[in-house]
């Protein structure tokens, strides 16, 4: 799948300006870099840093960063804040090669010698020619063949190293629309200021004032019915007007109504209550 989407860029005649986008962790979209420390050749001194406890030369460094400028040079100069991103970039590619080595991650002697066979711009009627191919080479970079396979040997490697992460991290539809669309959304916002100063003095009224508005407008300040109320009312006699009940009345209400004050024995005997 690699060598294929090689090959795809390869058939265009800017092929080898376009190689050096391919890194995944790349940032050649921002540059527009000066020629200091683009060649492989620059020298700043004997070590640029530390990267997993071992030193990275200035050599190594520059010729990073050469590769991760797409093998440019003569470049327009660059902001400090351009400078700082580019040179974030080349230990991110550092980093990126020094994992995949430690993966095993690597390009045979067969894999770069087939990409570059299958290169049109290197082949001269229908065949790769060596001759044509160091042409043009030197033309376009104005670098030697081996420096450039090197180049094209450390993209694939990182190409792989990418497709080896991708297959191995799984990430939702909607994850990864809402990662997009927190880059690609635009909002609009429309806004209006409102202070004390716009807005108009409060009214002053004297007391007969508004006594005259609210006579004059009775209905601007009557409170509508809220609750309906339906009742019914009985007169009931007060309890010391009724006379009260004789010993006869009350023995006979008894007598008549002898069950409600009899209580039953545990033998099953009824006895009245006196």
């Amino acid at each position: 799948m690699v060598i294929t989407k090689f090959n795809r860029v390869i058939r265009s005649r800017l092929v080898w300006l376009i190689l050096g986008g391919l890194f995944a962790f790349s940032l050649v979209w921002f540059v527009g870099p000066n020629t200091s420390g683009c060649s492989p050749s620059a020298n700043a001194g004997p070590e640029e840093g530390i990267l997993n406890g071992k030193p990275v030369s200035t050599r190594d460094f520059a010729l990073a960063r050469y590769f991760e400028l797409g093998m440019r040079q003569n470049l327009p100069d660059l902001s400090d804040e351009t400078r700082e991103r580019i040179r974030q970039a080349v230990w991110r590619r550092l980093a990126a090669l020094e994992e995949a080595k430690r993966l095993g991650i690597s390009v045979t002697d067969a894999e770069l010698a087939t990409l570059i066979r299958r290169a049109p711009a290197f082949s001269a009627n229908g065949a790769f020619d060596r001759m044509q191919y160091e042409a043009a080479v030197q033309k376009q970079y104005g670098a030697d063949v081996e420096t450039f396979e090197e180049f094209i040997r450390q993209n694939i490697v990182l190409r792989k190293l990418q497709a080896m992460l991708q297959s191995a991290v799984w990430h939702t539809p909607s994850e990864v629309a809402a990662k997009l669309n927190n880059i690609t959304d635009e909002f609009f916002i429309e806004m209006a200021e409102l202070k004390r100063s716009h807005l108009a003095p409060p009214p002053e009224a004297s007391a007969d004032e508004a006594q005259k508005y609210f006579e004059d407008n009775p209905e601007r300040f009557r409170v509508p019915e809220k609750i309906s109320v339906r009742y019914v009312a009985f007169p009931i006699p007060r309890a010391e007007e009724r006379p009260a009940p004789t010993e006869e009345a009350i023995k006979a209400y008894y007598d008549a109504h002898s069950e409600r004050y009899s209580t039953v024995e545990t033998n099953g005997t009824v006895t009245p209550v006196e």
